[in-house]
């Protein structure tokens, strides 16, 4: 990848995580986790509960991303 197709996907990136609120950037959140740890779960809602405001997690490492 050039230099400037970098600068290009990072402006990108950037604008992407300032611009998600709520839900959008939680769903966001997972896909760039889900790529980047392949130990990385994400929580399921159970029923009036919710997930308790916790977006996922990693297991080996005993990371919780809230």
């Amino acid at each position: 990848m050039k230099k400037e197709d970098k600068y290009i996907a990072r402006i990108q990136f950037k604008l992407k995580v300032l611009q998600s609120k709520g839900q959008t950037f939680e769903d966001f959140f997972v896909s760039v986790m889900t790529k980047a740890d392949k130990d990385f779960k994400t929580v399921q809602e159970y029923g009036n509960l919710g997930d308790q405001k916790n977006d996922g997690f990693n297991k080996k490492s005993g990371s919780f991303y809230q």
